[in-house]
């Protein structure tokens, strides 16, 4: 059962494989490749770096590149269930992705959907829109389907969702809280290379101040944490005397209505 653990320099244990979705550009060359470091705007990313694309309404697109760096695209129309279509991708002069001065779309057959606006956004934001496609697409999906485009990345066996907005709640580490949230320490190899993670909770809990262990209970039953309706984290009090074995029904001596978990996501380094 996982304990109180003090906070720790926050790091991945881990890099992430480069990659993207398609796009216009044909795929440069290295001396290319390191001209494009530089961004023509702000507001713009490159297609080819593309790791991960959720869509949480018909006009608002969240996607994740492979330098860990998250992004917000609105659509200037509605344009709902692009990315469930066959062979999304988003497109651009010289494979940019920019805001209201590019000429970027996001196109699946013959449905084109013009970029509005493009604006880089935190993991807190990110997790929520991540999340809302979920939601959005709980009801209609298919049990095996997935609900974002994972690009060029190998399915973990066991986890189904996005470390994006997921913790596998199997391999928790530690656990502390800041005051508000709750700190957990995963290991990184099993969530995605992150090794630390922020779970908020919905209201206040007073019980994470007051006891000494906690797990995380998914509405399903299952190990997959991420703030969906039902997921919570339960805390116990462990007044043993000593390090003595028990089992799960011993340790959970003390009741807990728990407290329920409303988003999950990495925290990354500065």
């Amino acid at each position: 059962m996982p304990r109180r653990s003090l906070p720790l320099a926050l790091s991945l244990a881990c890099a992430l494989a480069a990659a993207g979705l398609p796009a216009r550009a044909e795929t440069p060359t290295r001396a290319r490749h390191a001209a494009r470091t530089t961004a023509p705007a702000a507001d713009c990313f490159d297609a080819r770096r593309m790791r991960e694309a959720f869509q949480s309404d018909a006009r608002t697109l969240a996607i994740r590149l492979d330098d860990e760096s998250r992004w917000r695209v609105a659509l200037r129309q509605d344009c709902p269930g692009m990315l469930r279509s066959p062979h999304p991708r988003l497109t651009g002069p010289q494979g940019w992705i920019c805001g209201a001065s590019g000429d970027a779309r996001l196109e699946s057959g013959d449905r084109q959907c013009a970029v509005a606006a493009v604006e880089r956004i935190d993991a807190r934001d990110y997790a929520g829109l991540a999340l809302n496609a979920d939601r959005a697409l709980s009801a209609t999906r298919a049990p095996d389907e997935l609900d974002t485009i994972e690009v060029r990345a190998t399915k973990r066996r066991g986890f189904q969702a996005s470390h994006s907005y997921c913790l596998d709640a199997r391999y928790m580490r530690g656990w502390h809280d800041d005051g508000n949230d709750l700190i957990v320490e995963v290991s990184p190899v099993r969530n995605g290379g992150n090794r630390y993670y922020r779970v908020e909770l919905g209201s206040p809990c007073a019980e994470s101040a007051r006891m000494s262990e906690m797990h995380l209970e998914s509405r399903i039953g299952g190990h997959v944490i991420c703030g969906n309706a039902g997921d919570r984290a339960r805390f116990s009090h462990d007044d043993s005397p000593g390090p003595l074995l028990r089992s799960d029904a011993e340790q959970w001596r003390i009741p807990s209505a728990g407290c329920v978990v409303s988003r999950v996501y990495p925290i990354l380094p500065e």
